[in-house]
C-alpha cells in the first residue's frame, strides 16, 4: 500500500505543481466551518507539534475564520481527483497559499488520518509549496512528525525541493536522517536530480551511502539518466559497483535506454554473459523493456531464443503481451515443454487473459494436452473470476477437490464473495469439504479479506467459531489484518474480546507479525500489552515476541537494538533474544555483530551469541575468524563442539593453518587428537 501512495504522490505533486508554477489564481473557498468539522469525524491524530513560522514578513494573528475554511476547502479537492480538471483545480488552490496561510493550517493537518489517501496527497503538495517558500521551516516541521511513513514522503519532498537548486545543503539534511527507509526515499529524490546534471556525483553519493544501497530503484534510476547523457562512462562505472544487487539495477537502467535507442547493443550485451543467474535475468529485463517499446520486434526476438530462455523472458513480460495479443503468447507457450518448471507461466498467462477474455481463455486452456499443466492453467483463471465474479468461480471450481495448490485462491474467493452476497458465500463455504491445512488456509484467506471491509461481522463469526485451532488461526488472520491499518484497533480488540492463554498467544503471535514491518510499533504494543504482568508471565507468553523485535530491530539499528536487549531481565528471553541480535546484526555487519559480542561479560549467555557469531562467519567464508571465536567460549564441551565445526570448514580453504592452529589451542589430549586424525582424512 505504502508505495503506490508514494509514487501517485509524486507523479501529482511533481508534475503537477511544475506545470501551473507560473498560475497565481486565488481561490475562493466555499465550505462552511460545519462542513469542515465533519470531515474529521473519525480523526486519529499522531503526529507532534510543528513549528509556527512567520517568515513572510507578516505578523501573528489567531487561526482566521478564511484559513480554517481554506484547508477544509482543500480538504475537499484533496478527496476529489476523478479528472485532471479536478487534480488542476486542487494544485493551484495549493499553490495560491502563502506562508502565513500554510501555518495557520497545520492544527487542522495534525488532526488528519495518516493512513487516509487524502491526507497524504494534502500533506506532500502543502509541504512541497511550503519547501519552496521556506525551506528550512519545512523541513523543522517534517522532523517532528510521528507517523514515519507520512515523516518519510515529506522528507523526500522537501528533500526534493531543496535538491533541485542547493545539493549540498540538501545532502546535509540527508546526514540528519537516521531511520534507513526514511533516508532511502530522500536519498532517491537527490539522486533524481542531480542525476540529470552530474550523474558521477550522484553515482559517487550512492556509493558513500551504504545504508541505502540496495534500495530499489535508485542505481536503476541514476543509470538511465546516465546512459542518456553518456553511455560509454556508464557502462565504465558498472564494473566499480561492488554489490551484485545494485549492479543488476545499474544494468537494468542502461538496458532501459538501450531498447530504445540501440536494441542491437543491448543484444550484444546479452551475448556476452555465461549461462547462468545473470543473463537469464538480463533476458528477462530485456524483454520487458522491449515488449512496451515495440512488441513485434521483442515476439520475433523471444521466438528465436532456447526453450529456457523463452520461458525467462515470457516470465516477465507476459502481462505486457497479454495487452498486445493473447494469441501470439498462446503460440509462445505452446512451443515450450509442457513441464513443472514452465506451469507458472501458462497459469499466470490464463489468469491475464481472462481479466480481457474469459471464454477465449477458458477455450484455451481446454485444448491444453497436460492435464497437469491444464489444471495450473485454470487455476489462474479461477484467481482472477474469484475477484469479479466470485459466484461464477464457484461454479467453475464445481466439485474439484479443494488442497494446498487451490485453498488460498478458494479463501480470496470467499473473502471477495462475501462482500456482496454473505449468505451464499457462507452457505457454499458450509458445503465444502475441508480438511487439515487446506481448511486452514481457506479460513485464514477469507477472514483476512473479510475483515478488511467489515471488521464488526468477521470480528464476530471469528469469536464464534467452534474448533479450537481453527479459531485461534482465523484470529490471527483477523488481527492481522485489522492491525495493518490500526495497530491500536488490533491490541484492543484482543484485549476486550479473548481471555486467558488464547489472549496472550493471540497478542504474541501479533507482535511477532507487526515486527517484521515496524519494530517500533510492535515494541509499544508489546510494552502496553505486557505492562501489568510479571516477569515470569512476560517469560512464559512474550519470549517469541522478544526475540522477534531484537531481530527486526537489528536489521535497521544493531546498535540500539543491542541496547534494548541487554536491558532486558536475565534469563531465557534476553538469551535468545541476543542470538537473533547477533545472527541478524552479523547478516549486515559483521565486524559490528564481532565488537558487540566482545563486549558481553563471560557465562553462558556470551557462549551463545559467540556459538550464532561463529556460524555467521562461517557461511561468509571466513573460517579462521570463526575458530578464534570458537576457542574464546567458556564452556568446555561447547568450545570443543564448535572447534570441530570450524576446523571442518577450515580444512576446505587451508587445512595446514587450521591443524597448525588447533595443535596451539588448549584442548584436551583426546580431544585434540581426534580433531588432528580429522584433519588427515
Amino acid at each position: 500500500m505504502k508505495k503506490p501512495i508514494f509514487s501517485l504522490i509524486v507523479f501529482i505533486v511533481g508534475i503537477g505543481l511544475g506545470i501551473i508554477a507560473a498560475k497565481s489564481k486565488v481561490f475562493s473557498p466555499n465550505l462552511d466551518s460545519e462542513e469542515r468539522e465533519s470531515d474529521f469525524s473519525s480523526a486519529n491524530p499522531k503526529m507532534g507539534d510543528y513549528p509556527q513560522n512567520s517568515n513572510d514578513g507578516k505578523s501573528s494573528r489567531t487561526r482566521s475564520t478564511i484559513g480554517s475554511r481554506n484547508f477544509a476547502s482543500l480538504l475537499k479537492l484533496s478527496q476529489n481527483q476523478g479528472s485532471n480538471q479536478d487534480s488542476i483545480a486542487f494544485l493551484e488552490a495549493i499553490e495560491s497559499l502563502d506562508l502565513h496561510e500554510i501555518t495557520e493550517m497545520l492544527d487542522d493537518i495534525k488532526a488528519l488520518r495518516p493512513r487516509d489517501m487524502s491526507t497524504y496527497l494534502l500533506h506532500s503538495t502543502i509541504f512541497k509549496r511550503w519547501a519552496n517558500l521556506d525551506p528550512d521551516g519545512a523541513w523543522e516541521a517534517a522532523m517532528k512528525i510521528e507517523d514515519k511513513q507520512m515523516r518519510q514522503n515529506l522528507f523526500s519532498m522537501v528533500i526534493d525541493v531543496i535538491s533541485q537548486t542547493n545539493t549540498v545543503k540538501a545532502r546535509a539534511l540527508l546526514s540528519q536522517i537516521k531511520n534507513p527507509e526514511e533516508k532511502y526515499a530522500a536519498t532517491y529524490s537527490l539522486i533524481h536530480n542531480i542525476a540529470k546534471e552530474n550523474p558521477y556525483e550522484a553515482f559517487k553519493i550512492l556509493q558513500s551511502e551504504p545504508k541505502v544501497k540496495n534500495g530499489f530503484g535508485l542505481y536503476s534510476q541514476l543509470f538511465v539518466e546516465w546512459a542518456k547523457s553518456d553511455l560509454d562512462a556508464a557502462m565504465a562505472n558498472l564494473g566499480s559497483i561492488k554489490d551484485a544487487q545494485d549492479r543488476q539495477q545499474a544494468l537494468q537502467g542502461i538496458l532501459s535506454e538501450l531498447i530504445s535507442t540501440d536494441s542491437e547493443r543491448a543484444l550484444s550485451m546479452l551475448d556476452q554473459l555465461p549461462a547462468g543467474v545473470k543473463r537469464s535475468d538480463m533476458i528477462g529485463n530485456i524483454a520487458n523493456l522491449w515488449i512496451q517499446r515495440d512488441s513485434e520486434k521483442a515476439i520475433e526476438w523471444i521466438k528465436r531464443l532456447p526453450a529456457a530462455d523463452q520461458a525467462k523472458a515470457l516470465q516477465t513480460s507476459i502481462w505486457n503481451l497479454r495487452e498486445e495479443d493473447p494469441k501470439k503468447v498462446s503460440e509462445l507457450l505452446s512451443g515450450l515443454p509442457m513441464n513443472q518448471q514452465n506451469s507458472h507461466l501458462y497459469s499466470q498467462f490464463a489468469s491475464s487473459w481472462a481479466l480481457k477474455d474469459l471464454e477465449a481463455a477458458q477455450a484455451w486452456v481446454n485444448r491444453l494436452p497436460n492435464n497437469q499443466i491444464k489444471k495450473q492453467a485454470m487455476s489462474g483463471i479461477f484467481s482472477q473470476l474469484s475477484q469479479s465474479d466470485p459466484a461464477k468461480a464457484a461454479t467453475l471450481l464445481g466439485e474439484s477437490a479443494i488442497d494446498d495448490d487451490n485453498s488460498y485462491a478458494v479463501g480470496s474467493l470467499i473473502g471477495n464473495w462475501i462482500k456482496s452476497d454473505k449468505p451464499a458465500a457462507l452457505a457454499w463455504l458450509e458445503s465444502l469439504d475441508l480438511r487439515g491445512r487446506a481448511q486452514q488456509n481457506v479460513y485464514s484467506q477469507f477472514i483476512e479479506n473479510w475483515a478488511k471491509d467489515d471488521a464488526n461481522s468477521a470480528g464476530k463469526y471469528v469469536l464464534a467459531m467452534k474448533d479450537p485451532k481453527l479459531k485461534e488461526q482465523a484470529i490471527e488472520s483477523f488481527v492481522q489484518s485489522i492491525g495493518g491499518e490500526d495497530p491500536n484497533l488490533a491490541h484492543d480488540w484482543i484485549m476486550k474480546s479473548l481471555q486467558g492463554d488464547l489472549k496472550n498467544r493471540s497478542l504474541s503471535t501479533y507482535i511477532q507479525n507487526l515486527s517484521y514491518q515496524d519494530h517500533e510499533e510492535a515494541l509499544r504494543i508489546f510494552q502496553l500489552s505486557t505492562k501489568n504482568l510479571s516477569a515470569e508471565e512476560i517469560q512464559k507468553n512474550f519470549e517469541d515476541s522478544l526475540t522477534q523485535i531484537a531481530s527486526s530491530w537489528a536489521r535497521n539499528d544493531p546498535k540500539s537494538a543491542s541496547q534494548w536487549v541487554l536491558s532486558l531481565p536475565s534469563g531465557p528471553a534476553r538469551a535468545n533474544s541476543l542470538t537473533s541480535l547477533v545472527r541478524q546484526y552479523a547478516n549486515h555487519d559483521i565486524k559490528g555483530a564481532a565488537e558487540f559480542v566482545n563486549t558481553l561479560s563471560s557465562g553462558k549467555e556470551r557462549d551463545q551469541a559467540v556459538g550464532t557469531l561463529v556460524f555467521e562467519l562461517q557461511d561468509q567464508d571466513d573460517p579462521e575468524s570463526a575458530f578464534d571465536w570458537a576457542a574464546s567460549i567458556s564452556d568446555t564441551s561447547q568450545r570443543e563442539n564448535m572447534i570441530r565445526r570450524a576446523v571442518n570448514t577450515w580444512k576446505t580453504y587451508d587445512r595446514s593453518a587450521a591443524k597448525a592452529a588447533v595443535i596451539r589451542t588448549n584442548l584436551r589430549k583426546e580431544v585434540k587428537d581426534q580433531i588432528l586424525k580429522n584433519l588427515e582424512k
